[in-house]
């Protein structure tokens, strides 16, 4: 009996880890498929390779995957699971206000590329005339620091 309970534990924590490198290559290729936009241009209310506003760049790169992903910046308020700015993966939203950062409510989203060494870097169709189109920016090194609201993992573990 306690055989058959040991063999039963490793095959659950076995599963657990093989949904978990599932995730992680989702993750991969979620994060590669949106960088293959890069130079996109913007164009508000855009949701295809013609061009990008922010939320229509994230609506069309996960329902790629099959994600069912808000059309707006301020759906994502709603949605998604909230997570700290150190708990941020590749494939998770990044979530900011929009110009005027006084207004703490989302505005503006992205998709975490990378998150190491205390730099995370996302990709975001950007309407700015300085970087406009798909862009990546480090959040430590831009004007979006002031306007970051939260990140949200909408791949749930």
């Amino acid at each position: 009996m306690t055989k058959i309970l040991v063999i039963l534990l490793f095959l659950g924590s076995f599963t657990q880890s093989i949904a978990q490198d599932d995730k992680d290559s989702l993750r991969i290729e979620l994060v590669k498929y949106a960088t293959s936009f890069t130079g996109v241009r913007y164009q508000y209310g855009g949701v295809t390779s013609k061009g990008f506003d922010c939320s229509g760049f994230l609506y069309h790169s996960y329902r790629n995957f099959n994600f069912k992903v808000p059309r707006t910046s301020s759906g994502y308020a709603a949605h998604g699971k909230k997570i700290t700015l150190a708990e941020a993966k590749p494939g998770d939203v990044i979530v900011f206000t929009g110009t005027n950062p006084k207004i703490r409510k989302p505005g503006h989203v992205g998709i975490v590329l990378s998150n190491e060494a205390g730099s995370l870097v996302f990709i975001h169709a950007s309407s700015s005339k300085k970087h406009s189109g798909v862009v990546r920016t480090e959040l430590n090194k831009s004007n979006y620091q002031a306007r970051f609201l939260y990140i949200k993992n909408v791949i749930h573990e």
